[in-house]
């Protein structure tokens, strides 16, 4: 059908922006990214789908789920995490540092542990929870290396079938019975009087420190690991080889309070990799990159050590070509809908350059390279262009100043863990011009406005922007400028909000296209500033080439 037969219909879009409610395009129009076989494979390679807000994490998961025939999904919301979380025991272990990264790696290697069981065994009731300990007993009662193993289950063995809410709540409880007994006293005292920490001298911490550990014990991590070895054994020597995945998603959102969050994510991350000895089991978990950083933040001094990880992430990139294949077969698909056995390519729709530049190459210039941008703009253009018959370049203009805003809004809301500062960073770069050297920031009233907005903002302990401002202020604060003008660059250039070309490079480089992270140490006045073209509308940005460099 050519496109003098097209009319662009009120309500005309090529997907949603959450891939949980863009069933109507997200299988019949998916496009591969090599992430997906990286995840998918069996024995699984990698476990964690790492990316930014909008890449297609979820996408990838739910297109993996749906192949597979003994999916399992653990949603986050429906765990007893409000329960640790307002609990007096736990923030009063919190409090004095105990090792909660073990408690909460041990919960859920169990969590896991019985998702795996109930759909590989398919365990679902009291019966079948009974008959499967007293088949793994039978195998393996006489082997002293499984001894551990079998108390363990035994523990459990009328409750493989319960769901992760009730485990999670159960072993909680346990832990608190064991705390409130031994350390009953201490825990009333912390409830009582604000500040209990800080008043306790060096030789009570070490007392509390030695007599939480006894509590906290590493042992039932051995443990635990000890079935999960014995349960690979096992399925090895089943007649019938079958597989089981298991998939976590929305981790990375508010579903429990942040005093706990990062050290959750934290011990699932060191959970997780256990399960590789069970080559009939993968688990695959969407994290957004930006999360990832903040857990690295919370928990470093804990003795997370992030390299050792890598293995075990999956991040995801796109290309122009790979992006474009994303918005040609939506738009397909869109008009296959709506006229019978039509054939539309985007050259169709999008056939207007807009100035000199071709309308994709317009389109993804405007873009971080991740699908949901694509698909935002277009969305936006084809609103514009309602009843037409092909999206002009004045739709385009018109279409990009709606989504430029969202961007901005959509990038403050992406890094607001990471980074709370961002709001007010992103105003330095307001009424500038689109490139320009790193010293111009410090010039005129925007940067002590910047100084004293990045200052006032409370609850932001880890972020060094708020803590660099705050200094800046103090008196005699000598070369503190000079470091939050290098470290607010920095982070602009993580974000994505700006290119950098240094004295050191010859090409600007992206965060999103290049390397992610650029130390402050190799920035300086000179530096020069590239402002992302996807907030030139949003920041009033004057995007005309300067007269000389």
């Amino acid at each position: 059908m050519k496109s003098d037969k097209i009319v662009i219909a009120a309500g005309a879009n090529i997907g949603a922006n959450s891939a949980e409610n863009d069933d109507s395009f997200l299988f019949d129009a998916f496009v591969s990214n090599p992430v997906l076989a990286s995840v998918q494979g069996h024995p699984q390679q990698k476990n964690f789908v790492l990316g930014r807000t909008g890449s297609g994490k979820t996408a990838i998961l739910r297109i993996i789920e749906r192949g597979e025939e003994r999916p399992q999904r653990i949603n986050v919301y429906d765990m007893a995490m409000t329960y640790v979380a307002n609990s007096d025991i736990f923030a009063f272990l919190d409090s004095v540092d105990a090792p909660l990264n073990l408690f909460f790696q041990y919960m859920w290697k169990h969590v896991l542990l019985l998702n795996f069981i109930q759909v590989y065994f398919q365990v679902n009731d009291l019966n079948s929870s009974r008959s499967l300990f007293e088949k793994l007993n039978d195998r393996y009662k006489k082997d002293p290396r499984r001894t551990k193993a079998l108390e363990y289950l035994s523990l459990w063995r009328d409750k493989f079938w319960i769901t992760a809410d009730e485990s999670v709540k159960e072993i909680s409880e346990k832990l608190e019975e064991k705390v409130h007994a031994d350390l009953g006293i201490e825990v009333e005292k912390f409830s009582a009087r604000a500040g209990y920490a800080s008043t306790l001298s060096k030789d009570k911490k070490t007392q509390l420190d030695r007599r939480i550990k006894q509590i906290i014990s590493p042992q039932q991590l051995a443990d635990i690991s000890a079935v999960i070895s014995m349960l690979g054994e096992f399925v090895q020597t089943q007649k019938y080889q079958k597989h089981a995945s298991i998939f976590i998603d929305q981790i990375d959102e508010n579903w429990v309070d942040e005093a706990v969050r990062f050290k959750l994510i934290r011990g699932l991350i060191e959970a997780v990799r256990v399960f590789r000895s069970i080559g009939n089991c993968s688990i695959s978990v969407a994290l957004r990159i930006d999360v990832y950083q903040r857990v690295i933040q919370e928990t470093s001094d804990s003795g997370f050590q992030a390299d050792k990880y890598e293995d075990y992430f999956a991040r995801i990139k796109w290309n122009e070509k790979q992006l474009f294949e994303i918005a040609n077969k939506r738009i397909g698909l869109l008009f296959r809908r709506q006229y019978t056995n039509a054939n539309v390519h985007f050259s169709d729709i999008f056939s207007h350059n807009v100035g000199q530049v071709d309308p994709f190459q317009y389109i993804v210039r405007r873009t971080l390279n991740r699908p949901r941008d694509v698909i935002a703009f277009v969305n936006y253009c084809l609103e514009q262009a309602v009843d037409s018959r092909q999206v002009t370049a004045q739709n385009i203009r018109d279409a990009e100043g709606f989504y430029s805003s969202k961007q901005r809004d959509a990038l403050i809301a992406e890094w607001k863990a990471a980074l709370p500062s961002l709001d007010v960073c992103l105003r330095l770069l307001s009424r500038r011009r689109h490139v320009f050297e790193a010293k111009e920031l410090v010039e005129g009233s925007q940067w002590q406005d910047f100084v004293i907005g990045a200052s006032a903002i409370a609850n932001a302990p880890l972020d060094p922007i708020v803590r660099l401002s705050i200094n800046t202020l103090q008196p005699n604060a000598g070369s503190s400028q000079d470091e939050l003008l290098r470290t607010a660059v920095s982070e602009l250039y993580r974000v994505g909000a700006v290119g950098l070309k240094t004295p050191s490079v010859e090409r600007y480089l992206w965060s999103h296209l290049d390397t992610p992270i650029m130390s402050p140490d190799v920035i300086d006045g000179t530096s020069r500033l590239h402002i992302h073209p996807m907030l030139h509308r949003a920041l009033l940005v004057d995007a005309r080439e300067p007269t000389s460099r």
